[in-house]
């Protein structure tokens, strides 16, 4: 941008309508930037390159615009913008000094089509020379005696005079801008489904979470009571081979006896080590279970708040694209 400089330019009731791209070297004006539209669609570019596939929907965008009827033409009138010289264009406050008339009195010569006008991003740009052309008309229409000394306003044309029919490149500009905001509103209405599918995502993301927490805990302790069950009954039987033991007559049965205890209270040792560390497993999943509903509680707020919100929004982009329409 080292060659390049931006002239704003602003409507009569203050609001800034955009810019003029001067080339530093030629003085040629390069192009007219809408702040809005540009910006509209810089965001527009950014989120949809974002998505998956979105560089492809871009650049099938950009060629039907370049190839477009509509942009064919845009392509001609910058053209014909960028061979004009910045110091032989003036606007409407310019050209109405230049003139010696009111600014009034030129907007009318300018709707009759006295004075050709280009509006480039919604303020007139006038060609210096169809202001020399007016005046020399101007001075062929009337008898010398007849003609105003310099610097004296004109009160009334005595001749309107026309070299051409009114330049369209107000209207081409116009539509240009419709159809770039038009592009605008329908990808942000096409944007907001799945707007709301990655928040009901999200929302259904949490909510598995806990419910896989939920069954793993369940699960968790299930199995701990069954282990406990099976402790119960391991330490009943022990009970039972014990209260055998005095009633035993031979060695052989008694050292049997004693090798059924061992192994029943083997088996009931390694069950109460599996039920406390089951136990500290049920305790870090009881601790784990405040933040995930505390998660899904956030996530649900936030899919309330927003799709309230896109709601809105929807509503009045489709105002919007309808008035554009309408």
């Amino acid at each position: 941008m080292g060659d390049e400089i931006r002239v704003p330019k602003y409507h009569p009731n203050g609001e800034l309508m955009g810019y003029e791209v001067i080339d530093r070297k030629t003085g040629y004006v390069i192009t007219f930037q809408n702040p809005h539209i540009k910006e509209a669609e810089k965001f527009f570019m950014e989120r949809t390159a974002a998505m998956p596939g979105g560089q492809e929907m871009l650049d099938e965008y950009v060629k039907q615009r370049t190839e477009s009827e509509t942009g064919k033409r845009l392509k001609s009138i910058e053209d014909q913008l960028r061979a004009v010289p910045v110091k032989d264009r003036l606007d409407i406050k310019q050209a109405a000094e230049y003139l010696v008339i009111s600014v009034s009195a030129l907007r009318r010569r300018i709707k009759d089509g006295s004075i050709p006008a280009a509006k480039v991003g919604g303020a007139f740009q006038i060609w210096r020379s169809d202001v020399d052309a007016y005046l020399d008309g101007l001075k062929r229409a009337a008898p010398r005696a007849a003609r105003r000394p310099t610097g004296v306003p004109q009160r009334a044309p005595r001749f309107h005079w026309r070299s051409h029919p009114v330049n369209d490149v107000d209207i081409l500009w116009s539509l240009h801008g419709l159809d770039e905001e038009r592009i605008t509103l329908r990808a942000a209405l096409a944007r907001v489904p799945e707007q709301r599918r990655q928040l009901e995502a999200r929302v259904a993301a949490e909510r598995a979470a806990l419910e896989a927490h939920r069954a793993r805990l369940a699960e968790v302790q299930r199995r701990r009571r069954a282990q406990e069950q099976e402790i119960e009954a391991l330490a009943a039987q022990e009970r039972q081979f014990q209260s055998q033991q005095p009633s035993v007559k031979t060695n052989e049965a008694y050292q049997a006896l004693t090798h059924e205890i061992a192994t029943v209270r083997g088996k009931r040792s390694d069950l109460e080590t599996q039920v406390l560390l089951g136990l500290e497993e049920e305790e870090a999943l009881a601790l784990q279970k405040g933040p995930l509903e505390e998660a899904l509680r956030a996530a649900e707020a936030e899919r309330d708040a927003r799709l309230a919100a896109l709601a809105t929004e929807e509503s009045g982009l489709a105002a919007a694209l309808e008035g554009l329409d309408a």
